[in-house]
C-alpha cells in the first residue's frame, strides 16, 4: 500500500481562499442558529505565532464550527481519515486545509508512514505561523466527560516541530472547551471557554533527557487544562441525575451562562465528596419533579420575567407563523434528509446548520421568483423589500421558537405549581440546599 494519499499535495500555506470565502456564511449560520455563544478567555489566545489549539469533542462536526466561529485565525484541522474517502470531499477538505489523521481502526498497513506525512505538512504551517487544530480525545460521543487517557499524537507533533525546526521553541498549545445546553435540539446554547497557553519550553529539557516522560507529563497538563474549563462528570452511574440539575445553576436568563457553568462545575466537582444526606436531597429532587410531571428546567422557569415571556410570545406570534409557513418546505426538506442518511444524531445540528446556511439564498430567490410570477410588474424597491420581508418572518419564527418554549416550560410549572402544591414547596426546599450545598 502507498504511503500518505497520494491523489493529493497538501498545501503548506497559513491560509485559504476557500476558508475565507465560507467563514462569513459559516459564522452568520452558526449566530443565527444557535441561541447564545457567550465566550471567556479570548484574552489568552496569543496574538501571533504558532499555535497548537486543542479542545473536547462532544458533537462531531459542530464543535469545530463552533471553534473556527469564535478563533480570530484560520484553523488548520486534523480530523479522522475515513472522512477522505470520497475524492470529492477529500478534495474540499483539503481545500479549506484539513488534513487526515489515521487510526488504528482505519486498518490502514502504512498507518505511521502516513501520519507521518501528515505531520511533515503540520510543521511547515506551524513553521509559518499557523494554528494547527485538533481533538486529542480521537472521538466524540455526546457526554459532558473527558475521554481519558488523551491521545499523545499532539505532544509528538509538538516536541517533533521543536525538532525539525528551532524557532518553534516558543510553540503554544492553546485548551479550548465546549459545553453544550444540548446536542441535538435546535438553538443550543454553548458556553467557551479558552485556558491559558500552555509553553513547551517548559518541558524542552525534560524531553531532551526522557522522550516519553516529557511526553505523558505535557498530555497529563493538557488533560488537566481541559477537564478545569469543562463540565466532566465522571460518575457514569449518576450521569442521567446529574444532567438533570444543570438547570438549577443559571436560575436566571438575565445572568451571564458562566456564573451558572460555575457554579454547576464547583458541584459537579463536589459530587464525589458530598454526604450520603446531600445526595438525598438530589435524588428526592428529582423524584418529586418526576412526580409532579415536569423536568427541573421548567420549575426554574418561574423565577424569570414571565410577562417579557408572554409579550414576547404574542407580539412575535403573528410573522412568526408566517415564516413558519414560507419556511417549512426548507424544514422539511432538512429533516427528512437527516432521517435517511444520518444515523449519528450527533450530526444532526452539523446537517442542519450546512442546509440553512448555504440553501436558505437560494430559498429565497425561488421564493421571489415565485411570488413575481404570480404578481408581476414588480419594481426594484418592492424586490428590495420582499427580501427584507423574508428575512424578518425567517428571525422572527427562530426568535419566537425559543419564546415559546420558555413559555411552555412556565405553563407546565404553573399547572404543577397548582396541582401539587405540597411537593412544590418541598422541591423548592429541596433546590435551595442543592444550590447552595447545604
Amino acid at each position: 500500500m502507498s504511503r500518505a494519499n497520494p491523489t493529493f499535495s497538501f498545501p503548506t500555506k497559513t491560509t485559504s481562499w476557500l476558508y475565507s470565502l465560507l467563514y462569513p456564511w459559516v459564522a452568520k449560520g452558526v449566530d443565527l442558529f444557535v441561541e447564545d455563544l457567550e465566550v471567556d478567555g479570548l484574552q489568552n489566545i496569543p496574538k501571533d505565532g504558532p499555535i497548537m489549539l486543542i479542545a473536547n469533542h462532544q458533537n462531531a462536526m459542530f464543535d469545530p464550527l463552533i471553534c473556527c466561529r469564535v478563533f480570530p485565525r484560520q484553523l488548520h484541522w486534523l480530523t479522522r481519515s475515513d472522512v477522505f474517502k470520497n475524492k470529492r470531499v477529500a478534495s474540499f477538505l483539503h481545500g479549506i486545509h484539513m488534513l487526515p489523521i489515521y487510526r488504528e481502526k482505519d486498518n490502514v498497513a502504512d498507518q505511521m508512514e502516513r501520519n507521518e506525512e501528515v505531520f511533515k505538512v503540520c510543521r511547515e504551517r506551524l513553521s509559518k505561523g499557523a494554528v494547527v487544530a485538533m481533538f486529542p480525545e480521537g472521538s466524540h460521543r455526546g457526554k459532558k466527560q473527558l475521554m481519558t487517557p488523551l491521545k499523545k499524537g499532539f505532544a509528538r507533533l509538538a516536541f517533533s516541530s521543536i525538532e525539525k525546526d528551532a524557532r518553534l521553541m516558543n510553540l503554544k498549545i492553546l485548551p479550548m472547551a465546549l459545553d453544550y445546553s444540548s446536542f441535538v435540539e435546535y438553538q443550543p446554547r454553548i458556553l467557551l471557554k479558552i485556558g491559558q497557553p500552555i509553553s513547551l519550553k517548559n518541558y524542552w529539557e525534560q524531553y531532551v533527557d526522557d522522550p516519553n516522560k516529557a511526553i505523558n507529563l505535557l498530555v497529563k497538563e493538557a488533560s488537566d487544562s481541559l477537564s478545569s474549563l469543562m463540565i466532566d462528570i465522571r460518575d457514569n452511574d449518576h450521569y442521567d441525575q446529574l444532567i438533570l440539575l444543570a438547570p438549577l445553576f443559571t436560575p436566571s436568563l438575565s445572568k451571564s451562562s458562566f456564573e451558572g457553568l460555575i457554579g454547576y462545575q464547583k458541584f459537579i466537582n463536589d459530587w464525589p465528596s458530598l454526604s450520603p444526606s446531600a445526595r438525598d436531597y438530589c435524588h428526592r429532587y428529582l423524584e418529586l419533579t418526576q412526580s409532579m410531571g415536569i423536568d427541573p428546567k421548567s420549575m426554574v422557569m418561574l423565577e424569570n420575567n414571565q410577562w417579557k415571556i408572554h409579550c414576547a410570545y404574542y407580539i412575535e406570534w403573528l410573522p412568526a407563523a408566517l415564516g413558519r409557513c414560507v419556511y417549512s418546505p426548507l424544514y422539511l426538506l432538512t429533516e427528512k434528509f437527516i432521517q435517511r442518511n444520518v444515523k449519528d444524531e450527533l450530526f444532526y445540528n452539523s446537517i442542519r446548520l450546512a442546509f440553512f446556511t448555504f440553501l436558505t439564498p437560494f430559498y429565497w430567490l425561488v421564493v421571489m421568483g415565485l411570488a413575481m410570477w404570480l404578481v408581476p410588474n414588480w419594481n426594484g424597491l418592492e424586490v428590495f423589500v420582499g427580501f427584507l420581508f423574508l428575512i424578518a418572518i425567517g428571525l422572527f419564527s427562530i426568535s419566537w421558537n425559543k419564546t415559546r418554549n420558555l413559555r411552555n416550560g412556565i405553563l407546565r410549572a404553573r399547572r404543577a405549581h397548582r396541582q401539587f402544591p405540597e411537593l412544590w414547596q418541598e422541591a423548592t426546599e429541596l433546590q435551595r440546599k442543592i444550590r447552595f450545598n447545604e
